[in-house]
């Protein structure tokens, strides 16, 4: 028997909720976070050198960076939105 929507939506949420708890999760966000940081050094490094063509690498690093940072915050606003759909915020009157 197939999962209704909303009982569906509730499993992905248990499940990602889980995930969140997860030693393995916090390790992946430390090496993100590594990362990110190893790459704003070196974008910044080439930025202060600024000679020709240090600037592309430098936006590609910054590409980079905004990518493993939107990567890292979509497990939140995932979450977020099945918490939304499996229980609706109360109408106010």
């Amino acid at each position: 028997m197939p999962l209704e929507e909303t009982e569906l939506r509730e499993e992905q949420l248990q499940q990602l909720r889980r995930l969140v708890q997860s030693p393995g999760w916090a390790l992946l966000r430390q090496r993100l976070a590594q990362l990110v940081q190893r790459n704003e050094a070196e974008k910044a490094k080439l930025l202060r050198d600024s000679v020709m063509g240090r600037e592309t690498r430098a936006s590609y690093l910054q590409g980079h960076v905004d990518g493993v940072q939107a990567a890292m915050s979509e497990l939140t606003k995932y979450a977020q939105e099945l918490e939304r759909a499996v229980n609706p915020p109360s109408p106010v009157y």
